[in-house]
Formats: structure tokens, sequence, C-alpha cells
């Protein structure tokens, strides 16, 4: 028998027109019901569609005895729930994605559609209904028989099961006979099914001469869904830059299905210590203008100190407007409120504009927005009440490809266990976000991979005493907590605190004016240089981790990308190793002490060096978080 391996499977499914898969954004003007498209404007059968319609035939297959390979549940993994009360928690448990992975069937060139009129029919007298008529899209001439074209994954125990599930997957494809909207009335009859042989993906790809320094890089085979947000009760929004926990997750899942152990034992160890960077999206375009040695179009981060705010009289309620060309001095003042600056998810003063993106990607992106529905599984029907939308990242702008790029570290150079982690990286990844979107190198599933080669060590920086440092932050760091932000008092002593204990005597948060090094140290500077910026995070993190105790329930504070940090040096020799260990590896998380009861106690000392791993913190550096640039401010007078 042989080892576990990923199988892939080509399909084609022809559908005799008319036919209609909703899910799109919007109809046009005069049109009812559109079919749904991805963002190229190419008709397609999505891959929850098809998983939902094949989910349901291997059902029925199961209960007419058929000899299946695996489970239902095993085979497309568990349902979700509505769990509440005592078990919500367990319900939010990542879930077991079953060892079929779907992906978008798209249809072959399809000439201009046109319009179909329908109308309602009362069942007594068999004439139309009054007011009940709808326009709907007709993507092909009625007969007609349009092919769509895509793949199907599979994690496997052998060729024998590869084999066995193919007939299986064919013998559910025979018991779809429709597909989509209006299957009562004749419409998305499916004509012909084609299903290949088990393909069989490599799984790693070796590597030799490697370094402790790594650079990746991949595009993606489809839609991108990771760092989600809520804009409103029924939409999830995802981000366009992938954390390098989620990279992690995948890499572990993949793992797991290969047979080896990614939470436990010395793999486990060399996995939870590799750090690996959030990944950023980039343009392949070439620009005319490029150096020979520069063909990738990358991000810019926005430092949040080059932000000018200024009245605009142009806009109601007195609101800001933003000034890319002029800096912004922003200072910690001690007794005074919290500045308009420092962003609260709960309560955030009206007068306060929104805040920037800190990452202006240079590298367009598109949006894939679907709407979908939870379906009732008794029934095989659209649940009522539960509509949601799914917004996003298509991985080409205008048929070009988009390349994601990061960092990879080993901190204990690449023994066994990291070289297996990063053979098994360097193979691709097949289950990146909610939509298990899968890593290649060229345009299609053949190419499944991540480009990994070697990159040099970062300089150490030559510093002088009283120099002045900026570190910036370039992805959210773990730094502060909840109770900091109480008061501005508060918020400045924790971040002096924090830089304070980092530093153990190399450098200290500066002072916005200069101050002699030998002057006494009795009093506390005024004003301390940095430009801050919080956000909140709670929800399945604060629940999956208790991080701050099991009695303690309260959201993560995550420092924001672009904020800016300004050190003065004390110990050029000391500083220089320190800040050349969290440029390669990282911020380190703050682990604090409850709050004080006196709002006038000091905010205490944190913990930087506490072992955590991923069980633990959900923000580590090792998972991308915390990220810095540190370049020098001013050369020492």
């Amino acid at each position: 028998m042989s080892a576990p391996g990923l199988f892939r499977y080509d399909i084609c499914l022809g559908i005799r027109a008319p036919f209609l898969i909703g899910g799109g954004a919007a109809a046009r003007f005069g049109v009812d019901v559109i079919q749904l498209r991805d963002p190229d404007g190419r008709p397609i059968i999505p891959d929850t569609h098809l998983k939902g319609v094949l989910r349901a035939a291997w059902i029925a297959l199961a209960n007419a005895d058929f000899p299946l390979p695996m489970s239902v549940e095993a085979a497309f993994g568990r349902e979700g729930s509505d769990a509440r009360g005592e078990n919500a928690v367990d319900d939010l448990e990542p879930r077991n994605r079953g060892a079929l992975i779907f992906r978008d069937l798209r249809a072959d060139h399809i000439k201009k559609s046109g319009r179909l009129t329908r109308v309602a029919i009362n069942d007594e007298t068999g004439s139309g209904v009054e007011g009940k008529l709808q326009t709907v899209e007709l993507v092909a001439q009625p007969g007609s028989v349009v092919r769509f074209r895509g793949a199907l994954l599979a994690w496997l125990e052998s060729a024998d099961q590869a084999a066995s599930a193919r007939s299986a997957i064919e013998s559910a494809l025979d018991a779809v006979f429709a597909i989509g909207r209006g299957k009562t009335v004749g419409y998305g009859q499916v004509v012909e099914r084609e299903i290949s042989g088990a393909i069989s993906m490599p799984v790693s790809k070796s590597l030799e001469g490697m370094g402790k320094h790594f650079l990746y890089r991949f595009r993606l085979d489809k839609r991108l869904l990771v760092n989600t947000t809520r804009p409103d009760s029924n939409t999830l929004s995802g981000e366009h830059v992938i954390p390098g926990g989620v990279l992690k997750g995948a890499l572990a899942e993949k793992l797991r299905r290969l047979g080896l152990d990614p939470l436990d034992g010395s793999i486990a160890r060399a996995l939870s210590d590799m750090v690996i960077s959030h990944a950023l999206p980039t343009s392949t375009a070439k620009l005319p203008d490029r150096r020979e040695d520069d063909d990738h179009r990358r991000d810019i981060m926005v430092r949040l100190d080059s932000v000018g705010l200024e009245p605009d009289n142009s806009l109601e309620d007195n609101q800001f407007a933003f000034r890319w060309d002029d800096a912004l001095p922003i200072s910690q003042m001690p007794n005074g409120p919290i500045p308009d600056f420092k962003s609260d998810a709960k309560d955030t003063p009206k007068r306060v504009p929104n805040a920037p993106s800190a990452l202006e990607s240079v590298a367009n992106y598109t949006r894939d927005d679907r709407m979908r529905n939870a379906i009732d599984s008794q029934r095989g029907t659209a649940a009522d009440g539960k509509l949601f939308v799914e917004s996003a990242i298509h991985p080409e702008f205008r048929g070009i490809p988009l390349e994601w790029q990061g960092t990879i570290y080993c901190p204990d150079g690449v023994g066994p266990e990291a070289r297996l982690c990063l053979e098994h990286l360097a193979g691709g990844l097949v289950t990146l976000g909610k939509t298990a979107s899968a890593t290649i190198t060229a345009r299609n599933l053949e190419t499944l991979g991540i480009k990994l080669v070697d990159a040099p060590e970062p300089p150490r920086l030559p510093l002088a005493l009283g120099q002045r440092v900026e570190v910036e932050i370039c992805t959210p760091a773990l730094m502060l907590r909840e109770w900091h932000l109480a008061s501005q008092q508060r918020f400045s002593d924790a971040l002096e605190a924090f830089w304070q204990t980092l530093g153990n005597g190399a450098f200290r948060l500066a002072p916005e004016r200069p101050e002699p090094l030998d002057s006494p140290g009795t009093s506390r500077p005024a004003a301390l240089d940095f430009f801050c910026q919080v956000a909140l995070r709670a929800g399945y993190q604060a629940l999956r981790y208790e991080f701050f105790g099991q009695t303690s329930l309260e959201p993560f504070v995550l420092t924001q990308t672009g904020s800016v940090f300004r050190l003065e040096i004390l110990d050029p020799d000391k500083a220089s190793e320190i800040l050349h260990r969290i440029a390669v590896e990282g911020l380190p998380v703050a682990a604090w002490d409850v709050a004080p009861k006196n709002e006038n106690a000091s905010v205490g000392v944190p913990e930087l060096e506490r072992d955590l791993d991923f069980t633990s913190c959900p923000f580590l550096p090792q998972n991308g978080f915390g990220q810095v640039s540190v370049q020098i401010f001013e050369v020492a007078k």
C-alpha cells in the first residue's frame, strides 16, 4: 500500500441551457437575477455549490448501501451549527474540512448573453399571476450545452483509495441530474459528466544548501478569504495580506494529512519556532522603469506619522482631510485625554476621521463578492434568514496574476525537522483560508508549490551613544492590554515600560525634545517621541486562547501597522544586538499583570521572555506578528 498523498481529479460538466446559478452581485438594470461569474466575467459553478450537490448525492448513495471509500463527514467535513451557551466554544474549534477540496468550475467561452422572461402560474386557473413577472439572464441559447471545467483535490490514504474515490465521485456526479436554480422547470440539466483518473500531486520538494533566512513567493489558484472582518451583520470581508499564522496552519494541516504530528514532538517544535512573515501581494506586471533586478511592484508601507490632519470646510460635520505631504508631530502629553489617533472599536469620537490604511498596495486587487445561503441539511433547501455575503480577494487583477511574498527565519538553523517542514512548504499548500486556496508557481494546479530561495541576513546598524533610531511597526504587535487604554497617562506609561524592558539599559523611548543623557532622571520627559495607533481584536481568539487567564475575558490590543517609535541609544553595542534581533524575529509578546486597583499606581513591568507557542497565543512573532523595520533617524552629536 502506498503512503498518504494528495490527488487531483479534473472534472467537466456539460449543462444544457437554460441554467442559472445565482450568488452574484446586484443584477443589471432590467434583469432580476443574473448568472454568477468570476471577476473576469466567466460563468462559473462555485466550489461551494458543487460541494453541496455532491454531498447530497453522497448521502443518497450511502442510504442506498452503495460502497463508498469514506463517510460523508470524512469526505466533506463536519457541518456547522448554531450552537450557543456552554457548547459555543467547542463549536468554534477549527472544522475538519474533509478529504475532498473543491475548486470552481469555469465555463468555456460564452458568447453574448440574453434575457428570459418568467411568470408565476396560478395552480388553479393555469393563468399568469399578476405582478409575478421575473426577468432572468439567459447565459446561452436554450438547448445548447455549456461545458464547465475545473478540478477537485483529495487527501487520500493510498493510490487504491484514490481509485475507489474516483469511482464514488463519478457515481455521485451521475446522481446529480440538474444544478442551479429552477431545476423543477427544467433548468440546469446535467447532460455530460467527465472525471479524469486520480493524478498524484507532489507534496514536497527537495531543498539543498539552505541557510537560516529565506524568501518565499507564490500565486493562488482561487479567491482568498483570510483575516475576515464583519463590515455588517451578514458580510464576511477578507484582507489581501496573508498572516504567517495562516501559512503555518495550512502547513500543519498538510503534515497531519501525511501522517505526521504537527502538534507535539520535534516536528511541532520546529514548526512553532520557525518565523514566517505575513505574505504581501505584489503584481507580476513589469514596470517600464524597473531595475534589472526588480521586476515586481511592491506594497508601500505608509507611516502613520506622515499623515497630516486638517479641517476640511467642504465636508459636513467638520470632518478632517488627510494630507500626505505634511508630517504630523504627535506626542504623549501627561495628564491629558487619550489622543485622537488612538482608535477604539467600541467608541470612536465623531470628530476623529477614519484611520488610513497603513499598507497602500501598489498591486491593485479585485474583490470577488458572492452571496451565499445556508442550506437546511434535512430538506436540502435554503434555510430562512441565513443569507450572507463573502467578499474575497481575486488572485488576478485584469488578467495579471498577483504574487504573494514574504520571509522565513529559522532561529536554530535548518535541522532535519525544520528541513522537512520547509520541503513540504515548498511542495505547496492547498487549504489557505476559508476558501481553501492553493499556492501555485504559475497559472494552474499543475504548478502546485511555493518558491523558496536563500536570503542574506539583515545587516546590523552601526550605532553611537545618543543616536536615535526609528522602529516602525510593519505588522500588528501585541504590546499592551485593554486596561492601558483607560487614560492617556497609562497608555503612555505602558509603552514607555515596554521599550524600557526590551532595551534593558540599551535604549529608551526618546523624549520629543532632546535632553542631556547625564541629566538627573528624577522626572520623566514631558513628551515622548512616538506615534501609535491601536485596534481591538476579540471574538474567536479571546474565547479560544484564554491568554489573560480563565477568569478574564478581554480583547487583544494590537499596535497597528505604521506606528513609529523613536528610541535613544544608551549602550550602542547592546542596542545593536537587540535591534538586530527584533528586526529578524519580530517584537516579543508582552505579558502584563492584572490592572492595578489604584489608577495612579505604576503600570508595572511587562514580561517579554515568556515561553509561548501557537497553543497559547495567536499573535506571536513566529506567526508574522510584531515585525518591525529599524533605521537610523539622526547621527549622534
